[in-house]
Formats: structure tokens, C-alpha cells, sequence
């Protein structure tokens, strides 16, 4: 008597063909990792406006594009006044479920006493988070000169 060797099909949640099996609605394609990018074409336009409380900083042309395993993952834009990014000067947190943004930005900044001067730099990334608020992936940092 032979021995028959029959494959099973996919498990529940086994990857197949960059897609998973068990999710609903079918197949629901699931990156192997978590990726964020910033793009911002002109780097030189950062003005930083306004008064008071609600001094702002701004630049017109910003890209994100984000892949994440999690559907409930959110994004957050970060400004920080040294490259090493510590000192967290503003930010602006993009709900669940954009993950290909592009629009002008304008960030209330959060020291308002110290706020960028015209000369300075300042340093920007984008931070993708999990549904759980722990960051997974990070874009590289651009610096930007304030020019106005």
C-alpha cells in the first residue's frame, strides 16, 4: 500500500501570495514590514507665523507615505530644534487609515516661549505608530531653514 502526501491549503492568518487567509472580506494584503517616508521639495520654505499661544510652523509642500502591518496604525509629523531629534518643538498626528498624504502643513508649536527664529533649523520626520501608540517605523530627518 502507497503512502499519499496531500498539501492542506492555507492556515488561518498564513501569508500566501502577499495576501493572509482569515481576514475578513477575503484576502487583505499585509506588508512584510512597517515603512514611512517624508518627502518635502523644497526644504528652504519654513515660516514660522502667528502670536501668543498660537505661533505656528508651516510648509507648503510635504509628502508621506506610509506602509503599515496594522490597519488601526496612525502617523505624526514631528518638528525638533536639534538634529537629534529630543527637543520636540510641534507636531500634528494623522488619523488611522491615511497612508499617502500630501498638503501644506502647519503645526502649532508647543514651547511658545522659544519658538524658531528666522535663520534657524529645524529638524523634521514622520513617525509611523501602532494602533497600541508605539512607534514602528521612522522616516530619515530632513532639516529645514526658518526663512520668515
Amino acid at each position: 500500500m502507497g503512502t499519499i502526501i496531500q498539501d492542506f491549503g492555507p492556515i488561518y492568518g498564513e501569508p500566501v501570495n502577499g495576501t493572509v487567509q482569515g481576514r475578513p472580506n477575503g484576502s487583505v494584503y499585509v506588508p512584510s514590514s512597517n515603512i514611512i517616508t517624508l518627502t518635502i521639495a523644497n526644504t528652504s520654505i519654513c515660516r514660522v507665523a502667528g502670536g501668543g499661544t498660537q505661533i505656528g510652523i508651516y510648509n507648503p509642500d510635504w509628502k508621506l507615505v506610509a506602509v503599515a502591518q496594522d490597519l488601526s496604525s496612525y502617523m505624526q509629523r514631528q518638528v525638533f530644534s536639534d538634529s537629534d531629534c529630543t527637543v520636540l518643538i510641534a507636531s500634528t498626528t494623522m488619523p488611522a487609515g491615511i497612508f499617502n498624504y500630501s498638503s501644506q502643513w502647519y503645526a502649532v508649536i508647543i514651547d511658545t516661549e522659544n519658538p524658531p527664529e528666522v535663520g534657524d533649523t529645524v529638524y523634521v520626520r514622520a513617525q509611523l505608530f501602532s494602533g497600541t501608540a508605539e512607534p514602528v517605523a521612522t522616516s530619515e530627518v530632513v532639516s529645514m531653514e526658518v526663512v520668515s
